[in-house]
């Protein structure tokens, strides 16, 4: 059903010497490595850089603002096949419901106590 799969993909930002990398340029590479990373028959429903590498050496949390010439993105998606969310979609649809938005229910938990949830 849901599978983590870790991705990576590289692009370059010039030609010929160096750039300043943008959110335009993060927002590539890690597209990149989210087509990469999945099969046909799959759909990303998160995803988490680890890292992002510029020109091979210098690892980042946020490359925005740093002089480069080749971008890399380590990511790590949460993963699920097609047919299985078109399943609940469906069935939650016939029990007079509709989907706004599906989200990982672990990853869930834990975006809502790091918010401050009263919940334990």
């Amino acid at each position: 059903m849901v599978e983590t799969r870790y991705s990576a993909a590289v692009i370059p930002l010039m030609d010929r010497g160096s750039k300043i990398i943008t959110h335009r340029d993060v927002k590539k590479v890690a597209t990149q490595a989210r087509l990469l990373g999945v099969k046909m028959d799959e759909i990303v429903l998160h995803d988490f850089p680890q890292y992002y590498k510029v020109d091979d050496t210098n690892n980042a949390l946020n490359p925005v603002g740093l002089y480069g010439r080749k971008l890399e993105i380590k990511t790590l998606l949460i993963i699920v096949k097609n047919n299985f969310i078109k399943n609940i979609t469906k069935a939650v649809n016939q029990a007079g419901y509709d989907v706004a938005d599906l989200f990982f229910s672990s990853l869930s938990s834990g975006s809502s106590r790091a918010q401050g949830s009263r919940f334990p």
